[in-house]
């Protein structure tokens, strides 16, 4: 359901929330350990949909003309955050665009942009 644009992480990270933590107080031996194993497993469902998003479908749709004209890249807001994004290091406005950006978009203009994986992932690790 994460790859699906219009459907955010809330509802699963509820779903996950209401289902795992009673199954698991008994598995786990506890309901602490329930949550942390809850908490684990959203943010695997998170990386890994973010990774498909950015190497499936981004990287293979960014060499389409037709895409990369739906998505503006040569407008001036997106090419402000390429250059923000193609900065070397962590700067402020890195961590701004990363961390407070709508997730799906961001992660799909990191694969037009070409970014390593390995970013996105720390970003949105912190963001999780």
């Amino acid at each position: 359901m994460f790859l699906l644009p219009p459907i955010p992480g809330v509802p699963i990270y509820m779903a996950l929330g209401i289902v795992i933590p009673p199954v698991g107080q008994e598995q786990l031996g506890g309901l602490t350990a329930a949550y942390f194993y809850c908490v684990a497993v959203s943010l695997v469902l998170k990386l890994s949909a973010s990774a498909m998003q950015q190497k499936l479908i981004g990287e293979g749709l960014s060499r389409f003309v037709s895409i990369r004209k739906l998505a503006q890249v040569n407008s001036s807001t997106i090419r402000a955050v390429r250059v923000v994004l193609s900065d070397r290091g962590y700067s402020i406005a890195k961590v701004a665009i990363l961390v407070g950006g709508p997730g799906k978009h961001i992660i799909l203009f990191s694969a037009i942009f070409v970014r390593e994986l390995y970013n996105n992932f720390l970003f949105i690790s912190f963001a999780f």
